[in-house]
């Protein structure tokens, strides 16, 4: 009896144990395909929270070959991917765009010591198409083509 309490008491904890600490109840965990392949290193790199998709800007950056600097005082990370370049501040809609003033679709946030920003946004960044399916919890970028002469 005490076993078959024990493994109900697991399958019900265990879902969450997958579940990032400081993620809400309503949160659900991504995980994110680039061209295919899946972005994600063992734990999903997306985040649907408060009906937006984020994603893990270090994983993502990566992803797409980009540049990534983190600010030293202002809690800002900012990132280039084909020539444009996006500032977000964590906590703020604002931030930069090409060098001219932006707000974006929502504030960036850090869970677990990782940087989340908005997917739509990265995906303009690099001119993917995104399409988020969250039946089976996944978000798909596809990269278009590099222009020509780069």
């Amino acid at each position: 009896m005490r076993r078959t309490a024990l493994a109900l008491v697991l399958a019900c904890l265990m879902p969450f144990a997958l579940m990032p600490s400081g993620a809400g109840a309503k949160d659900t965990l991504l995980n994110i395909e680039l061209d295919g392949r899946p972005l994600d290193q063992g734990t999903p790199s997306g985040l649907m929270h408060d009906g937006k998709v984020f994603v893990n800007v270090v994983r993502i950056t990566r992803g797409f070959d980009g540049l990534l600097t983190f600010g030293k005082n202002d809690r800002s990370v900012q990132v280039t991917i084909r020539r444009k370049t996006a500032k977000f501040i964590v906590g703020r809609r604002s931030g930069m765009l090409n060098g001219e003033p932006a707000t974006f679709p929502a504030a960036p946030f850090i869970l677990n010591g990782d940087t989340y920003v908005p997917l739509r946004t990265m995906a303009s960044l690099a001119d993917a198409t995104l399409s988020v399916d969250t039946k089976h919890k996944v978000a798909r970028l596809t990269s278009a083509p590099e222009p020509e002469g780069t």
